[in-house]
């Protein structure tokens, strides 16, 4: 058995898409030979807590938690809110903005530099070390500790951090910074794992000497759950409303979600179809307010932040579930994490976003559901209204596709050719 470290700021009782992997990653590497030593944060900031299973739960010594000044503040004045945002969240929310674009690379930096500190206490007993980022402070921490043990390292990305949005005056500066930073990372690495096709094909270009592997986030499913869900879905009655279900972030509108919303009261206008939109995130309340513009706030639903496990049950109850891409290119090099949470809830994804996005054409090829430009309203409208009378996908042949088995086990061949 090898022994490496795994940095990752999202882990639970975080239950954001990046502690999903990471406890996917470490449940599946173990069976392949890989044990892992967590290297992450002690009350960290995030709206989505609870409900994710800790794989390393009651083993001594496997856990190491640092403490990340800035989050405990985040966290005791931003209080998670559905709702439309008050004055005084507001005015928070622009310190948090100013805090975001003044402290570099991002605020978790503290946290980072307390891993450092704490690197010199880690016996020199592993082979590797693996950061996964977010946060962009993971990979400094992980590069403190590769070096602190002499050992090989590899930096996860799961977007580009020179595209991550900056809604402030400080954006272009931030930008040129986050790509002198990203260029680094990647160059110091002895590997760079990114979660697309398309996403290892854009670094690659910048990066031409760097080894680059894309490895894409893992689906867990049960196949007697998969088929009593689909058993359940099977027996609801007639006239019943279709249940579409958004889970995540619209990234404060830059995944928009006005046009399926126009899409969908087309449908129920034109075709008779009765619909309900239901949508879980910290920004939820930007669907109803769409909704509302569009005079029809009665078939959103705004469920607010939900566990880990909230969100699967809200899956499985879904007739469809919806899939927004940026407008920009990062809509078209990223795989999302909810998509490999929708495929074991067994309903077909409907996804908008550009024809030649990455996510957009494995829609289409794997037949997992329908894509489409965000403007074809016409075209979702008739895909919504076919839905009761649409082939379902074959669940379990693209779970087992996409499967956390497959990404850990290129994860594993990754390590072992690290180590030569």
């Amino acid at each position: 058995m090898k022994n490496y470290l795994l940095v990752a700021y999202a882990y639970p009782p975080i239950s954001a898409p990046g502690a999903v992997r990471a406890t996917r990653q470490i449940a599946h590497l173990e069976p392949l030979g890989w044990r892992a030593t967590v290297v992450t944060v002690q009350d960290g900031y995030s709206l989505r807590k609870g409900g994710l299973a800790d794989p390393l739960d009651n083993q001594g010594g496997r856990l190491l938690r640092i403490k990340d000044p800035v989050a405990q503040a985040h966290g005791r004045i931003i209080a998670p809110s559905s709702e439309a945002p008050s004055l005084r969240q507001r005015v928070l929310g622009r310190l948090k903005a100013l805090a975001n674009a003044v402290i570099f690379p991002d605020r978790s930096i503290l946290w980072a530099l307390g891993v450092r500190k704490m690197a010199k206490a880690i016996p020199n007993d592993f082979e590797l070390v693996y950061s996964s980022s977010p946060t962009a402070s993971s990979h400094l921490a992980g590069y403190f500790l590769a070096r602190r043990l002499g050992v090989p390292w590899i930096a996860e990305f799961r977007d580009p951090l020179s595209w991550i949005s900056e809604k402030n005056t400080m954006g272009a500066i931030r930008r040129s910074l986050l790509c002198k930073y990203e260029a680094w990372v990647v160059k110091r690495a002895d590997a760079v794992v990114v979660v697309s096709e398309a996403f290892a094909e854009y670094f690659s270009g910048l990066y031409p000497d760097a080894d680059i592997v894309s490895i894409a986030n893992g689906a867990v499913f049960d196949e007697t759950q998969l088929k009593a869900v689909l058993d359940a879905r099977a027996a609801r009655g007639q006239g019943e409303k279709l249940r579409l279900v958004h889970t995540g972030s619209f990234y404060n509108g830059e995944r928009p979600i006005a046009p399926l919303i126009e899409a969908v009261k087309l449908a129920q206008e034109k075709h008779a179809v009765a619909c309900e939109i239901l949508c879980a995130g910290n920004d939820a309340h930007l669907a109803t307010a769409a909704a509302k513009e569009l005079g029809c706030l009665e078939m959103v639903k705004d469920l607010g932040v939900l566990s880990h496990a909230e969100t699967v049950d809200l899956l499985q109850s879904a007739d469809a579930t919806l899939s927004l891409l940026h407008n920009e290119d990062l809509g078209k090099i990223s795989i999302m994490s909810k998509f490999l949470d929708y495929l074991p809830a067994g309903a077909p994804i409907l996804n908008l976003g550009a024809h030649d996005a990455m996510l957009s054409r494995i829609i289409r090829e794997d037949s997992a559901g329908g894509s489409f430009e965000y403007g074809d309203t016409d075209a979702i409208a008739a895909w919504i209204a076919d839905l009761p009378n649409m082939a379902q996908p074959d669940t379990v042949a693209l779970c087992q596709k996409w499967s956390a088995e497959n990404m850990a086990k290129n994860v594993a061949d990754l390590m072992a050719r690290v180590l030569g």
